[in-house]
């Protein structure tokens, strides 16, 4: 009995061991610390600041695929937006949705890194957060882009940096930034695949 506790403790073991190269520090650091701390941080600026999130949002002079500018009508600003209950509950909704993925990807990641013994298990959860997000990035940068065109979000191809956007690029690349280390994953840069188990006989 005594030996089969043994065995069965350092089979755990390395499996433990084998998911942590599946799903190493560095990604463990990203999608479980950083990620959400971001958020997190966003989500205090929001509170502190609403006007600076309002008008971070988009720049006045956005053209995009899902918004064009009426000549003969102002774009509205702050104070008009704050104080339409549409808009404040589109911002809440946002936030809402914003602190959920804070909360929901780093805990099922933590779930398959720390709690799972099944090697391929895990690493099929993992991949399927990491695919849920990458999605959920994909959407976040088009919805930025639509709206505010691809002017304010990236230079000409004379390098013409004049109607590029602090804020409406932040929106866009950082989303863009998150799909790319969420391909490094998928692309096995820095861990290790599943290695299929040996059955015994």
């Amino acid at each position: 009995m005594a030996v089969m506790n043994k065995h069965n403790s350092a089979s755990k073991k390395v499996s433990s061991d084998t998911i942590a190269q599946i799903f190493p520090m560095p990604y463990s650091f990203l999608f479980l610390v950083m990620e959400p701390a971001v958020i997190g941080i966003s989500l205090i600026s929001i509170v502190v600041s609403p006007t600076n999130h309002y008008m971070s949002l988009a720049p006045p002079s956005s053209s995009g695929l899902l918004f064009s500018h009426i000549v003969e009508r102002d774009v509205c600003g702050f104070l008009e937006a704050w104080h339409t209950p549409n808009i404040r509950v589109l911002l809440y909704q946002f936030m809402a949705a914003l602190g959920f993925s804070a909360i929901i990807e780093p805990l099922l990641l933590y779930t398959a890194r720390y709690k799972m013994e099944n090697q391929k298990d895990a690493e099929r959860a993992i991949a399927a957060v990491l695919a849920a997000f990458f999605a959920f990035d994909i959407l976040h940068s088009l919805a930025t882009i639509a709206v505010v065109g691809s002017k304010a979000v990236m230079p000409s191809l004379g390098m013409d940096w004049s109607g590029v956007d602090l804020y409406a690029a932040i929106n866009f690349w950082v989303p863009v930034a998150w799909m790319m280390a969420r391909a490094s994953w998928f692309a096995g840069l820095g861990r290790r695949r599943h290695a299929r188990e040996k059955v015994e006989k």
